[in-house]
């Protein structure tokens, strides 16, 4: 039986292969799913999710990918993840017809689920926080079909705690 540590491990292991820090070493591929992590109460991106964007943006301008799926939680009229992630990205020069919007991944397994299900994603860079990124890398793999491949950001411990 595993314990919660060994598997965290285990799956850091199994997914190594697939983890990449540097934009430039990220194999190119049709899209970056950016996964949701807090908006300000103002509808601004957090830190953290800023540092996502970002990163999907540098994959974008690079070449890397094409199109970015912006993914996250949309569960109330004043709370929408995925319009600031939106917004970010158009602001910095993205095409809205290169953004797709996902508002309801409400977690990794949802956001990858749906990526494949509801939008018929086979292959992906996935961006978020390193914390995240093997987990995430393998619930996307493990679903089935999509070859998901990951762009990690610096943790959360390198942004100021959000109010």
């Amino acid at each position: 039986m595993f314990t919660p540590l060994a598997l965290n491990y285990y799956v850091r292991l199994v997914t190594s292969n697939y983890l990449h820090t540097d934009v430039a070493k990220v194999p190119a591929e049709p899209i970056a799913l950016v996964f949701g992590t807090g908006v300000w109460k103002d509808g601004t991106p957090s830190p953290m999710l800023a540092d996502r964007v970002q990163a999907a943006l540098d994959l974008y301008k690079a070449g890397r990918t094409g199109k970015l799926l912006m993914t996250g939680d949309n569960s109330s009229a004043d709370y929408n993840e995925v319009k600031a992630m939106q917004d970010y990205a158009e602001a910095q020069g993205v095409p809205i017809n290169n953004i797709i919007l996902d508002y309801a991944g409400f977690s990794t397994y949802e956001s990858c689920y749906r990526a494949k299900e509801i939008f018929g994603i086979t292959q992906a860079v996935l961006v978020t926080q390193n914390f995240h990124l093997a987990r995430a890398v393998d619930t996307g793999r493990q679903l089935g079909g999509v070859m998901a491949i990951g762009l990690g950001t610096p943790d959360w411990a390198n942004f100021p705690k959000i109010a």
